[in-house]
């Protein structure tokens, strides 16, 4: 049996990934979401009790499962961002 498709959001626990994870799931889609849940933005991970939605808590750098998660992805929405200030 083929496996189904899902939907991965990179950075589904900041403002806008947060956003698109809650919106793709009100429209029914089934996501993996790739999260670094920190003291600024873990409270914003949308529909976390949701079972359509598989939350993995990794760096995108250090993330074992990223490749079977990406190869197995009918769409990749990247919303993370680096949080840095570049001082001139």
């Amino acid at each position: 049996m083929k496996k189904s498709k899902h939907i991965l959001v990179t950075g589904g626990a900041g403002f806008i990934g947060s956003h698109l994870v809650e919106r793709l799931l009100n429209d029914g889609k089934t996501l993996s979401s790739l999260m670094i849940l920190d003291r600024q933005f873990g409270k914003s991970a949308g529909g976390q009790k949701n079972p359509r939605l598989k939350i993995v808590r990794a760096k995108i750098s250090k993330c074992k499962e990223l490749p079977q998660l990406a190869a197995n992805a009918e769409f990749i929405f990247t919303s993370r961002r680096r949080l840095a200030w570049i001082w001139w």
